[in-house]
This record gives C-alpha cells, structure tokens and sequence, in this order.
C-alpha cells in the first residue's frame, strides 16, 4: 500500500515567516506544504469544482443566495482536507 500523507519531502517543513509574504517566490514552497497530501490536493479541486458549478447555476436561475452555498461547500471541502489528511 502506498503512503500518500507525504508527496514532496521538500516542503513537508516549512513555515510562514512572521514578516508574511512578500513574493511569490517566498510564498510558493510555504504553499506546496501546506498541500502535500494528495487527497487533500484532490479535495481541493473536488470542491472548487462543486463551487464553480453553483456559481454558474446561481447566475443562469438568478438565486444570488446560492453564491454562499458554493462557497461554504467548497470552503468545506478544503478544511476537511487540511484538517483530517494534512492535519494542519
């Protein structure tokens, strides 16, 4: 059975510098570890997918009340990734 918590060993440790982010290049490897589980990366697209389409349903039936429907259930998506496989 493969082990998918750790994808690239490289970021498993960073940390956000107390400073925040200044470029790009100084926010990307912090990025890259806080998605190294590969089910957590999934979860991500699975529910911003889900929220792109109640986007679009919201704008074609005109029910602005669904814009918070696709983002609560893709914000949802995203914290169970990053709290049960990421543990973070």
């Amino acid at each position: 059975m493969s082990n998918n918590k750790i994808v690239n060993h490289n970021y498993t440790k960073r940390s956000e510098p107390s400073g925040g982010f200044k470029t790009m290049e100084e926010f990307y490897p912090f990025y890259l570890g806080e998605h190294c589980n590969i089910i957590n990366r999934r979860l991500h697209v699975i529910g911003s997918t889900i929220s792109l389409s109640v986007f679009l349903w919201a704008i074609k039936s005109r029910q602005p009340k669904l814009f918070l429907l696709g983002i609560i259930q893709g914000y949802a998506f995203a914290w169970i990734g990053h709290f049960f496989f990421e543990k973070k």
